[in-house]
């Protein structure tokens, strides 16, 4: 192999790796945002604490609420062996509290996401002088009539 060869290979480790990293980070946060979700809305967190608890929450989907029945009444679990080792178990109004707040919390992001827009195009929109023209919309019409 060309020496070149062999010193260009391992950035390109490094810089995967790096992405890798990244999308592992991402995703252990949006896991824990989700789990502060689930304790607001009235989730009970269980943690396992013995290692007969721990194969059985291995056992469970992970990070994704589960509807199961028990003695005619609903319960949700939330299974994470990842980051706290625990379980998140809520009733119907637990549940129902998350599925509002999950929404509430989509507003929100959506919000930011407008806010952060209308601040670059006000910030940007300059360059491009008026951004739509000289039109009868904002009374410069005459130069098309």
């Amino acid at each position: 192999m060309p020496n070149t060869f062999k010193k260009m290979r391992y950035p390109v480790l490094n810089v995967l790796s790096l992405f890798a990293c990244i999308g592992l980070l991402g995703a252990c946060a949006e896991i824990e945002e989700k789990e502060q979700l689930l304790a607001a809305a009235g989730f009970s967190m269980k943690y396992a604490d013995t290692p007969e608890k721990l194969e059985h929450l291995k056992l469970q989907v992970q990070h994704t609420l589960i509807p199961y029945t028990k003695e005619g009444k609903n319960y949700f679990v939330f299974a994470d062996t990842d980051t706290c080792k625990c379980m998140f178990v809520g009733d119907d109004k637990a549940y129902q509290q998350y599925n509002i707040l999950e929404v509430q919390e989509n507003i929100a992001y959506q919000q930011r996401m407008t806010a952060e827009m209308n601040r670059d195009w006000e910030l940007d929109g300059g360059r491009w002088g008026q951004p739509w023209g000289n039109g009868p919309w904002n009374g410069y019409g005459a130069n098309y009539y």
